[in-house]
């Protein structure tokens, strides 16, 4: 029995397809949700947009330049 060649299993994006540009974080006004968010807006040349409930973190620790919404996920 002879091997065959399959064909290559990945499908490539076509060539005007773009990354996404936008990163939603949730719990973006705690500890890991604001540093993660920091982060990226820092190192990467995506948007940031966040949301939380303010339940246990502090709208100071977003990072400027995130937009935030106030919402609870429940």
């Amino acid at each position: 029995m002879k091997n065959k060649k399959l064909s290559n299993p990945v499908i490539n994006p076509p060539k005007n397809w773009e990354k996404p540009k936008t990163i939603l974080i949730t719990g973006v006004a705690g500890l890991l949700g604001s540093r993660l968010a920091y982060w990226i807006k820092n190192n990467t040349t995506y948007n940031v947009i966040g949301i939380d409930d303010l339940s246990g973190g502090y709208i100071e620790n977003i990072p400027e330049g995130v937009k935030c919404y106030k919402f609870d996920l429940k």
